[in-house]
């Protein structure tokens, strides 16, 4: 039915062209055309279904900052009235090789039970999104991992961006667990006492503006303050702030192309970074400056694959306060020295999906980040079952993993 009121659409249109005016396009060319489009969005508003599997590693301190994770993911999607809904149900072996060494309360007593090394965890996550010409609304709502050593809390992200003829302004408060470390993310148990203490949540918002003051030339500032909790971890608060200028390039084949500079800048309150009582196993600098060029490119939208590449690297220099070796409780244990790096960071990741057939989207991603003794990688792969016939793919097909953005 959309079909023939569009194609009478177009036939009133050619009919009723005043003499002396500018040709319209050829009929058989513009009905081509339409059909091609017609075919490329069908199935998009219909439900899909899929599964598949991501890993993530850090290499950080042996048992400490190290974190290597496997994924299970199960999903449905589909649109509810105006609202594309997502369920997600995820399970993770989470494994840190955790042995003796400096994390718990040390002081005052003997091991009396053996280091959290792994944890079996699962946790849901429902999201809702909803897109028109000028506004964008986003709503997620899940838990922290169901099963670790801390019991679990809500979680929660919602977003609103504007689309403006030459700004683009964003706003989103969140509630969401800090995927740092095994002590960060679930919680561990202390060896001495038997105690679980960690889990620590990132709440808090921020705002974005970008502008746009000539074509392909855009402005982007962003900033977020946040406070940081945890089950007998010291509290915290963060704020940062990023600058980027962009140039869209626009070759054939891509919705966007952009490069330019960035700087950006973060502080937290208190050093929580290592693995002792009261401490949360989370990057918490007292100050992480980076100056540095990205690349953000995403082939066109509507083809039977699609590809996104995103890129940066930076110059940083980054200090770490000195800090008690017990945060709470204890002030026998001495301190943690303060240190500085400087260094070369960089990250770069992939995103592509492909139709294979017209029931059938075949989609992965991978993500690497380098810093100085620090690296971050991650990958995976799933597989989508649309149930109506679909003619291509968009970025909205696009995977992530369920740790994005890394923390």
């Amino acid at each position: 039915m959309t079909r023939t009121v569009l194609l009478l659409s177009v036939a009133v249109l050619l009919s009723a062209a005043p003499a002396g005016a500018e040709p319209l396009p050829d009929l058989g060319e513009t009905l081509g055309d339409l059909g091609q489009s017609l075919g490329t969005l069908a199935g998009r508003s219909d439900w899909q279904a899929g599964t598949g599997a991501e890993r993530r590693s850090t290499n950080g301190t042996h048992g400490e900052g190290s974190l290597h994770i496997t994924v299970e993911r199960a999903y449905a999607e589909g649109m509810v009235d105006d609202w594309r809904l997502t369920l997600m149900v995820v399970r993770a072996e989470i494994n840190t090789g955790f042995a003796a060494g400096a994390i718990g309360r040390r002081p005052g007593g003997g091991e009396r039970s053996s280091p959290l090394a792994e944890a079996d965890v699962v946790f849901p996550t429902l999201t809702l999104r909803q897109e028109s010409d000028d506004w964008t609304t986003l709503l997620r709502v899940g838990t922290t991992p169901l099963g670790g050593a801390v019991s679990a809390r809500l979680s929660g992200r919602a977003e609103l961006t504007h689309y403006g003829d030459d700004v683009i302004l964003g706003g989103k408060v969140f509630a969401e667990p800090v995927v740092s470390s095994m002590l960060s993310y679930t919680g561990m148990r202390d060896p001495v006492s038997g105690d679980s203490w960690g889990r620590v949540m990132d709440m808090g918002g921020g705002a974005q503006a970008i502008w746009l003051p000539w074509p392909q030339v855009g402005v982007g500032l962003s900033g977020e303050a946040a406070a940081l909790q945890g089950e007998d971890v010291k509290d915290n608060t963060r704020v940062s702030a990023r600058l980027d200028l962009s140039y869209d390039l626009k070759p054939d084949g891509f919705d966007h192309l952009r490069v330019g500079p960035f700087a950006s800048y973060a502080r937290f309150a208190h050093n929580l970074s290592h693995y002792t009582w009261g401490h949360g196993g989370y990057y918490s600098p007292s100050q992480d400056l980076r100056q540095g060029l990205a690349l953000d490119a995403l082939t066109t939208e509507g083809q039977r694959w699609q590809v996104e590449a995103r890129a940066s690297v930076a110059l940083a220099q980054a200090e770490e306060d000195a800090a008690p070796r017990f945060w709470l409780g204890d002030d026998a244990g001495g301190q943690y020295d303060a240190s500085r790096t400087d260094g070369v960071n960089g990250q770069v990741s992939l995103r592509a999906s492909a139709l294979l057939g017209d029931h059938l989207i075949l989609s992965g991603f991978s993500r690497y980040q380098a810093a100085p003794q620090y690296t971050d990688v991650a990958i995976g792969a799933f597989l989508t079952i649309p149930f109506s016939a679909r003619g291509g793919v968009f970025s909205a097909d696009l995977p992530d993993s369920v740790f994005t953005p890394f923390r």
